[in-house]
């Protein structure tokens, strides 16, 4: 088993980094910026602003912006009741499912003005309103709290039944309120039935505070805020194989440990703080693995790649082939759609690609080649936790699936030209490749630097980070040129 560490870049302000590091290679990544903070897990009140019957869909106006996507299935039954209060409806178990002609119309359910309490599901994409639900969750250590589901689940690496059962009484004796659930996490394992009741009073108090904050709220407006993106970041990367957790902040320690609770490191993994000062990405290797998640064009060896291009409509990608070294036309063009198959496994999943994704191979005629490729990217796909629908490749070399986007991925935004490379690129790319400079000029002692940089990123670090550009608290003498790419800026001491 190969080991697994994670790597948290907090020393920086502009950006925040969780990656998950297998065999020198990104393989899970969770990032925020003072551009891009996710609000998958805050809790809003809102308004009902407009009802879609065809789409099965209300909109609700609340503080994230464009108005939020609640869809039928996520609207609580206890909404149609126009006399209960936001909060008090959020709170009420959920009634025994009605179906058939019995069951009401989205219009019976929910009216316009209703005031309602959200939490988002998924963050705003393409311009598009962030997803909402009416049935909350609220995480802790141990637990996460489902006020309106009576039913306690369990985290998917909790599988045994015989300890899910005996998890399961632990719980029942910790106070839990009738008619509000639980989801076990990983961490409870281990936990006794004291640290169960503390976490489950914390949660219980947090309850109460949206309570309070509901009532008081004269219009839509944040109740509870997103999880700290390195907490979310932990709880999305960490997996029973972790054996290290690397944090370049020391302030962040401590809360780290606490957050993760005694069964990690009891597991065998450890939490340290990043000593060197160089920057942390840069000296394990992973920063040009960074970096090439904002590239269209990936390189996958013997000069073949996949091209990557995001539509409104559908993904893209388009396999390219590499050089004859050995063997067949046909037997070069299975190696080649094997390696593709495999790192597009990964750069969807790292990327957060949602939606309708067509791929096309190389052109196999030999079926058996065929069924080969399709039994590769499928086990590939299988770490992958959004939901999948995989399609089969087709005589023609194309293979559609669809994917549901967690929403916690790469940002992608307005294309520009690289002349370096001639791909394409995003304003995200010019940003990381000004981070990039940024993290590495903060890090030398040198105290002159003479930096080559793509035009854009120049035109980027002026416009947002002013003080860097005048040289402060380095000098640098910054020379701008087309032919280098925007992640791969050339530094030169003076």
């Amino acid at each position: 088993m190969i080991p697994e560490k994670i790597l948290v870049n907090v020393r920086d302000e502009e950006e925040i980094r969780v990656a998950r590091v297998v065999d020198g290679k990104i393989e899970g990544i969770h990032w925020a910026n003072d551009e891009r903070s996710s609000l998958v897990g805050s809790v809003h009140q809102g308004e009902i602003s407009k009802i879609e019957e065809g789409l099965e869909a209300a909109f609700v106006d609340f503080a994230g912006g464009r108005a939020g996507f609640l869809h039928a299935g996520d609207i609580h039954p206890s909404l149609s009741s126009a006399d209960l209060s936001p909060f008090i409806a959020a709170g009420q178990s959920v009634p025994e499912a009605v179906t058939g002609d019995a069951s009401p119309s989205l219009g019976e359910r929910v009216v316009l003005g209703r005031k309602v309490l959200v939490q988002v599901k998924r963050d705003a994409v393409k311009g598009k309103g962030a997803t909402l639900t009416t049935f909350l969750s609220l995480p802790g250590r141990f637990l996460v709290l489902l006020p309106s589901m009576g039913k306690i689940a369990f985290s998917r690496r909790i599988a045994e039944e015989e300890e899910r059962e005996e998890i399961a009484s632990r719980i029942d004796n910790s106070g839990l309120p009738e008619g509000m659930g639980v989801i076990v996490r990983t961490a409870a394992k281990e936990a006794s039935i004291d640290e169960l009741r503390a976490d489950l009073k914390v949660l219980l108090a947090k309850w109460g505070s949206l309570e309070k904050s509901s009532a008081a709220a004269a219009g839509p407006g944040l109740l509870l805020p997103a999880a700290n993106p390195v907490y979310a970041g932990l709880e999305s990367q960490w997996t029973s194989k972790t054996k290290e957790i690397i944090v370049d902040n020391p302030d962040y320690v401590e809360g780290i440990r606490d957050f993760l609770g005694p069964t990690v490191e009891q597991g065998g993994c450890s939490v340290k703080t990043w000593g060197n000062s160089e920057p942390m990405f840069e000296a394990e290797g992973v920063e040009k693995d960074y970096q090439a998640l904002f590239q269209s064009r990936i390189p996958i060896g013997s000069g073949a790649s996949i091209v990557i291009q995001e539509t409104e409509a559908l993904t893209s990608v388009d396999v390219n082939s590499g050089r004859l070294d050995r063997g067949s036309l046909e037997e070069t063009a299975l190696a080649t759609n094997l390696l593709a198959a495999v790192e597009l496994a990964r750069q969807i999943r790292l990327r957060d690609i949602g939606g309708i994704v067509v791929v096309d191979f190389i052109d196999q005629r030999n079926l058996e080649y065929r069924s080969r490729i399709e039994e590769v990217f499928s086990q590939a796909l299988e770490s992958d936790r959004s939901r999948l629908k995989l399609g089969r490749l087709t005589s023609f070399g194309l293979f559609p699936l669809t994917r549901r986007k967690k929403g916690t991925g790469m940002a992608q935004a307005r294309s520009w030209s690289c002349e370096a490379c001639g791909g394409g690129g995003n304003i995200s790319h010019v940003r990381a490749g000004a981070l990039r400079i940024i993290r590495r000029l903060r890090s030398e002692n040198s105290i002159a630097w003479r930096v080559r940089l793509q035009p854009a990123v120049a035109d980027f670090l002026q416009e947002q980070f002013a003080e860097i550009w005048a040289g402060a608290p380095k000098k640098v003498d910054w020379e701008a040129d087309p032919q280098v790419p925007a992640s791969e800026p050339v530094f030169e001491k003076l």
